[in-house]
């Protein structure tokens, strides 16, 4: 009975396969396998051979808790046996196979690799890797293949893949995010226990201009509640249900962007909604707290609230605007709504 896979292997078997997928002559007159180079036989073709030795924490330390993926640094050796073909010597074709490798990391340094799925879990992590070239000095090359039987010294480069993640089973629930604040200040420490009276407070909006001048600009955004600016609301669930929230958008006001929600439950956490991100065009280029426009049939932008959770006592829904630019996703500032019973 074969072991189940992981994060490790799946990653592993994912750098396999991009190789595949984009090298020249793959898979019809190249072989590639992972595994020690000790078990290539020499005369089955073209091999490229993936040998991953050695696997380091990131250089802060794991930086991450039980429930968390705990991000790594993979080592990869690749080595090439080559066969003489079409008068094109073995020696030659361990060079075109190992200079295709180089190419392709080095046009396509950034990976992403396909996603995977834990066992027994509804959804996964998405794999990026970035693949950066590896120096092996003399002594160390000939290490490798000093235990490697009697293969001989094989022609061989090493690429570090960071981060790789090593995603658990049962991942930690986040939680909710911090919509207002307050501070109190008590004399007495028989009190240090007494309930928190003060009045807690979202955070200020502040005026700010979005540089359209920049293709690269990040759209702001706002909500508009009572006359005033807020980064945070918190509404009861029947409010929720009543009027859409109002919205303005910063940025260029010949462009759009999409705006998209995510939401969080006690028991699942933060998702992004799997709902159609409806496109909104930007009111200006500025937001001023104390230069609110006139309401007009384009301002401020109503949105529609997702549907609420019935079924936990409180809730959150959080919004941000995103534009897309040359496959970079440039997102806002996020805005947050507490649902609560009452």
């Amino acid at each position: 009975m074969p072991l189940k896979p992981t994060s490790l292997s799946h990653a592993c078997a994912s750098i396999r396969s991009f190789l595949s997928a984009n090298m020249e002559d793959v898979p019809a007159d190249i072989s590639l396998q992972i595994g020690s180079p000790g078990e290539v036989t020499p005369a089955n073709g073209n091999q490229l051979n993936l040998f991953f030795y050695r696997f380091e924490p990131t250089a802060y330390g794991p930086m991450s808790r039980p429930g968390d993926p705990l991000r790594i640094r993979l080592y990869c050796l690749f080595s090439a046996f080559g066969v003489p073909i079409d008068n094109v010597s073995g020696g030659e074709n361990e060079m075109r196979m190992l200079g295709e490798v180089m190419r392709l990391f080095h046009e396509s340094p950034i990976l992403a690799l396909s996603e995977f799925i834990p066992p027994g879990a509804s959804h996964g992590d998405p794999f990026r890797a970035e693949a950066i070239f590896h120096s092996l000095s003399e002594d160390q090359v000939s290490q490798f293949w000093n235990v490697s039987g009697d293969q001989g010294i094989r022609p061989s480069i090493a690429y570090e893949f960071s981060l790789i993640p090593i995603v658990p089973e049962t991942r930690r629930v986040e939680p909710p995010r911090v919509g207002a604040i307050g501070a109190e200040s008590l004399a007495k420490m028989g009190a240090r226990h007494a309930p928190v009276t003060t009045q807690a407070s979202p955070p200020a909006v502040r005026a700010s201009r979005v540089d359209i001048r920049n293709p690269l600009w990040e759209p702001q955004i706002a909500w508009v509640a009572g006359g005033a600016l807020a980064l945070s609301q918190i509404l009861t669930k029947t409010e929720a249900a009543g009027p859409p929230p109002q919205l303005w958008i910063a940025g260029d006001p010949a462009g759009t962007v999409e705006l998209v929600w995510e939401s969080w439950r006690p028991d699942t956490g933060w998702q992004e909604l799997a709902i159609a991100n409806p496109a909104a065009a930007p009111h200006s280029e500025e937001i001023d707290p104390e230069n609110l426009p006139p309401a007009t049939a384009s301002f401020p932008q109503q949105v529609a609230l997702p549907a609420i959770f019935a079924d936990v006592p409180s809730s959150q829904v959080m919004l941000y605007a995103r534009r897309t630019v040359n496959n970079h996703q440039l997102r806002s500032n996020p805005l947050l709504i507490s649902i609560t019973d009452s």
